[in-house]
């Protein structure tokens, strides 16, 4: 497939102008290629996704989080990301990084997560005032609700690593937001929405603080909400694109790098 092509197809299903303001997403190393024969889809470039790429003989990578967040200033094998794109310039294989692109969509990050809890959707957290199909995060409610106790076991099922939580006001919970990934800046949001729990990661202690007792907190970890991104990318382009590609890869290698004890 023509790389402008693809690029464009990423356009149209995930316009950019929706992304977070200041976030890279798009093209962020070109090979020099203008052609795709095969791509691999994965949550985000590490050494051992570029291994295997290169096993799948993957000439582009399309990745959830991006590579390159700040501008280099220099491209050098003693840090981590000057390595990576020596590795991806030297190997030919261009990246592809979408991000919140794909975190606004409405079948995105956190509409993903919310239909493995068996969420019924509602609407967007924040929805999107030029497209009613974007937004960022969702609220959604269980149907009869859970007891506190058994939301947090519905929670664990769905992620099966260690939570980290507060509670709210209410022992019963039923109408819930969720934003996969770092979303704790959308708390003010959830919070007026009256929200009984909020699940999204990267909470420090003091976030934890500010909402105890009002609004109970769930933090599963911030590669445990967006462990779906890659299948849903994978059948997505599958569905749409299938002939255009020789070859169309899932990655199976988990990028996560916290590990957890016990």
């Amino acid at each position: 497939m023509n790389l402008n092509f693809f690029l464009e197809f990423l356009e149209n299903q995930f316009p950019s102008k929706y992304a977070l303001p200041g976030d890279r997403i798009g093209l962020q190393v070109h090979s020099g290629k203008g052609e795709i024969e095969n791509l691999l889809i994965c949550h985000e470039v590490t050494p051992e996704i570029i291994g295997e790429a290169l096993w799948n003989k993957s000439d582009t990578i399309l990745a959830f989080h991006p590579l390159i967040y700040s501008p280099l200033q220099r491209i050098t094998q003693e840090d981590r990301v000057g390595k990576l794109v020596s590795l991806l310039i030297l190997h030919k294989v261009s990246l592809i990084s979408l991000h919140t692109r794909f975190d606004v969509y409405e079948n995105g990050t956190s509409s993903l997560f919310a239909k493995e809890l068996d969420l019924q959707i509602e609407k967007f957290l924040i929805p999107n005032t030029e497209n009613e199909k974007f937004g960022m995060g969702i609220i959604g409610n269980f149907a009869e609700g859970l007891l506190f106790d058994k939301f947090i076991e519905k929670v664990h099922s769905v992620t099966k690593n260690p939570l980290r939580y507060t509670k709210g006001k209410k022992d019963k919970i039923k109408k819930i937001g969720i934003v996969g990934g770092s979303g704790t800046s959308f708390l003010d949001e959830a919070l007026a929405n009256e929200l009984d729990a909020m699940i999204t990661s990267d909470a420090t202690y003091h976030t934890f603080h500010s909402v105890k007792g009002n609004m109970a907190l769930v933090d599963p970890g911030h590669y445990e909400t967006e462990q779906f991104i890659v299948p849903a990318l994978y059948k997505l382009l599958k569905e749409k694109l299938a002939n255009e590609f020789i070859g169309l890869v899932e990655s199976k290698i988990s990028t996560n790098p916290i590990s957890y004890f016990p």
